[in-house]
């Protein structure tokens, strides 16, 4: 939602896994990755099944249950604005290389903008169904190949398409958001009275996460937190040299503190050192072979180790 929160009132409904503002890098940049990786894993079923559309689909494997999946992107100009040229608009070619290939596997999306110029090209291109509301100027009819003169002085919600004049149908029959909202809510009362699947969320990265929740290791490697991009546990391998770094209040404390706890909890074999020049809050952390308090300590148990590893 990049037009200031008014698909806000659908995020009630079972068959709608999140309503996502424009500015929430992170879950937008979580729901393309899941769609893209939706999009790949069904093209690999639907070949295996010999379908090249969620419809052969559903009829060559005999399971209607797989879904169609639906975006709303509202407000093309905005998201260009924001994601086109973003960590190198890598967001943004995977969100076109979506349109271009989801249709045939069951991912559509709807996607408005108050002018034609919003929309690239290659996306353009892929679109088989537009929809011209009342726009600023002439200009802008022509552009979308529809005519000019029928919908200069048109109401909200009249609109061309496919050589026909529309008109939209209003949620609840009222133009009062509040009207709109109730009709939506006895919507989705009535939704999850029936066997409807609910559309899966995305999620917020937590900000705290106890390690007490998660495994305590990951493919053998000692865990330490969560993966951004799959919200599963994730490890370190204990192989060489890895640094901490950030700033102060940064969190490294705690890194350090979760990292080496874990690692001593995989492997008691190992073992630890601290090596500080002054008092540390990870003094504590682990029962550790050996630990420095002061600049001379650090400077004898550094030689100390130097010499034993040599």
């Amino acid at each position: 939602d990049f037009a200031g929160g008014g698909l806000a009132s659908l995020e009630g409904l079972p068959t709608v896994g999140a309503v996502i503002g424009g500015s929430d890098v992170e879950r937008v940049t979580r729901l393309v990755g899941a769609l893209t990786a939706t999009a790949l894993e069904r093209a690999e079923r639907f070949s295996a099944a010999h379908a090249e559309t969620l419809v052969q689909y559903r009829s060559n494997s005999g399971d209607a249950s797989e879904a169609r999946i639906i975006v709303l992107l509202d407000g093309m100009a905005a998201f260009r604005s924001d994601y086109e040229f973003r960590n190198s608009g890598r967001l943004f070619e995977k969100v076109l290389k979506l349109v271009a290939i989801g249709r045939q596997v069951g991912i559509h999306f709807l996607i408005t903008a108050d002018r034609a110029a919003a929309f690239p090209s290659a996306m353009l291109a892929n679109i088989q169904t537009k929809i011209v509301l009342r726009l600023a100027g002439e200009m802008e009819y022509s552009v979308l190949g529809v005519p000019a003169d029928v919908l200069l002085d048109a109401s909200p919600g009249r609109g061309l398409s496919g050589g026909h004049e529309i008109q939209f149908a209003i949620v609840g029959g009222k133009t009062d958001l509040i009207r709109q909202a109730d009709a939506i809510r006895s919507r989705a009362d009535a939704l999850r009275a029936t066997t409807v699947a609910p559309a899966p969320e995305i999620e917020r990265l937590a900000e705290f996460i106890p390690a007490s929740t998660l495994p305590p290791s990951v493919d053998g490697n000692p865990t330490i937190g969560v993966s951004d991009e799959t919200l599963q546990p994730v490890g370190i391998r204990l192989e060489g040299l890895f640094v901490v770094s950030g700033p102060f209040g940064s969190g490294r404390t705690t890194a350090m503190t979760t990292i080496i706890r874990s690692a001593s909890a995989n492997c008691p074999e190992l073992e630890s050192y601290l090596i500080v020049a002054r008092r540390s809050a990870l003094a504590g952390a682990v029962a550790w072979n050996a630990v420095s308090r002061d600049a001379e300590e650090a400077e004898q148990l550094a030689s100390r180790l130097a010499v034993q590893l040599e």
